[in-house]
């Protein structure tokens, strides 16, 4: 899945997880973290990223950083 993002908040989400993100961006839909299935989509919100995630809705794994 895909998702638009600021280069900042991308940094942010790779050494620290969505967890944070979630808690301080209202969404358009409400507070939330967002995805698609569309890179072309994911560009329309992105602000100089685009992230890719593995999602399993449902359930939460740690941020894995090496």
């Amino acid at each position: 899945m895909f998702q638009g993002v600021s280069e900042m908040a991308s940094t942010s989400i790779a050494e620290n997880g969505h967890s944070i993100t979630s808690r301080v961006d209202p969404g358009f839909f409400g507070k939330g973290i967002y995805f698609t299935s569309s890179f072309n989509s994911s560009l329309d919100y992105s602000n100089g990223a685009v992230l890719l995630s593995l999602v399993f809705p449902g359930i939460f794994f740690s941020p894995i950083i090496s």
